[in-house]
């Protein structure tokens, strides 16, 4: 893995359901939480959940949220998040440390 310091780095898990994905990703988290400034996880079986995931995480930022698309609110969490943050998609779950 990359040197956490000086690279942002996606990391993505896809596979059919129940085969641990989200389980790996949080204990990753747990391992390393340390390198992260935040840790969050997205309800993706719909697109409103994964739209309400982003504006939740837009306000936990404190990202202005009114007035914008989601499209709008989506480029300004993914750019907030380039500072060495952790995103995983899942279940739901904050980790907060």
């Amino acid at each position: 893995m990359q040197d956490f310091h000086n690279a942002v780095a996606l990391r993505q898990l896809w596979g059919k359901g129940g085969f641990g994905k989200s389980e790996i990703a949080i204990e990753f988290a747990h391992r390393h939480f340390e390198h992260f400034s935040i840790i969050w996880t997205f309800y993706c079986d719909t697109q409103e959940h994964l739209d309400q995931g982003y504006f939740h995480l837009a306000e936990q930022l404190g990202i202005p949220t009114q007035r914008k698309t989601m499209e709008q609110l989506k480029s300004k969490v993914h750019l907030h998040l380039e500072n060495h943050s952790l995103t995983t998609i899942g279940d739901g779950e904050l980790l907060e440390y």
